[in-house]
């Protein structure tokens, strides 16, 4: 594995060849990830890197979205790496280009020291995917967008934002399903238009009644985040299935050892090879369901650990809208009717509030 060191940010090469972390880098690689996880936008990091005074690392001063999207995107700060993601398709003109496909791809996983855990990792890739899924992306134009969902079960769509009244002192911005009337003629959805007051309200009081109770609320809740993210059936399957794979690959290499050495009824030795083929394929793929599911808990984990922990550090209860909080804390928000809107917590709770009270 050979990584540009020069532009890499956090890592230099090693005594014996492999990536050794630089510490002084490795900070700001995962204050990246920290600050993503806490909801900001990716201009918004570029901003705040820039305003600190952090080189990029080309030594650039002023950040930009791909350099820390790129970041965001690389696997190797987990410890692992994904080999060939690109590949030379003319020796001639020494042209490469972006590996979809092509040939195969090679994933090493703990290849040299990570900067960040595997789950870190997989959680920004999740957020990212989320917002690819719905065909948006974090806006650094305002702080609800692509965050509130439409309560009605008919449509289940994204509420966007519209400005009513431009150009009179009635100006205001208010928020709308986008689905509502897509199809003309046709309303897909009963669900009303809140305003920015309002979300912002129903913020406030849903997350106050978890502070209300906040020692309670964290004392109850730890003890069974084991139950609630345990992995050991995962761990077990896994095992069985890598063994299983192990042995069944080992099977494919002696079969086709002995077709090339010894003369034999290739019809035969067709039937055997396909279907050790397909127990090794079935076995691939049963072991992906499980590590999918292993990962799934163990961002779970990730998730439900830093909710609690910035919840340990509220002092009081909110007496305004606080856009951080609301990042670091909001997986979504969704709007049922004006007397009733939910707030689901980055660890999972549903919060339903009547903002008008």
């Amino acid at each position: 594995m050979s990584l540009p060191y020069a532009r890499f940010l956090g890592y230099e090469r090693g005594e014996n060849g492999k990536p050794k972390i630089v510490e002084s880098e490795a900070k700001v690689v995962r204050l990246i990830f920290d600050l993503y996880l806490q909801g900001k936008t990716i201009n918004g990091i570029c901003r705040y890197l820039t305003d600190q005074g952090i080189p990029t690392p080309g030594g650039k001063e002023k950040w930009s979205v791909p350099t820390v999207n790129s970041i965001l995107r690389q696997e190797k700060y987990s410890g692992n790496a994904l080999l060939q993601k690109r590949y030379v398709a003319n020796y001639l003109t020494k042209e490469i280009r972006r590996n979809n496909g092509e040939i195969p791809q090679f994933f090493v996983q703990d290849s040299h020291p990570g900067i960040i855990s595997e789950t870190v990792f997989n959680l920004v890739q999740e957020e990212m995917a989320k917002n690819r899924k719905l065909g948006t992306r974090r806006s650094a134009g305002h702080i609800f967008s692509s965050m509130v969902s439409c309560g009605d079960p008919r449509c289940n769509g994204i509420f966007g934002s519209k400005i009513w009244g431009t150009g009179t002192p009635y100006r205001r911005r208010i928020w709308q399903c986008n689905e509502k009337y897509r199809i003309k003629g046709k309303i897909n959805c009963d669900t009303p238009f809140v305003t920015d007051e309002e979300l912002q309200r129903a913020f406030i009081l849903a997350f106050n009644q978890i502070l209300c109770n906040k020692s309670d609320y964290i004392d109850a809740y730890e003890p069974i985040i084991a139950d609630l993210t345990d992995t050991s059936r995962q761990d077990a399957e896994i095992a069985s299935l890598q063994s299983s794979s192990t042995d069944i690959y080992a099977e494919i290499e002696r079969l086709v050892r002995d077709n090339a050495h010894h003369a034999q009824n290739q019809e035969t030795y067709r039937e055997k090879y396909e279907a050790l083929a397909g127990r090794y394929e079935e076995s691939k793929e049963k072991l992906a369901v499980f590590e999918a599911e292993k990962q799934t808990k163990l961002i779970r984990r990730q998730k439900i650990q830093s909710f609690l922990e910035k919840l340990r550090g509220m002092d009081g209860l909110l007496q305004s809208f606080d856009e951080a909080i609301f990042r670091a804390m909001t997986e979504r928000m969704t709007v049922f009717s004006k007397r009733n809107v939910s707030v689901t917590f980055r660890d999972g709770r549903e919060v339903h509030v009547d903002p008008g009270k």
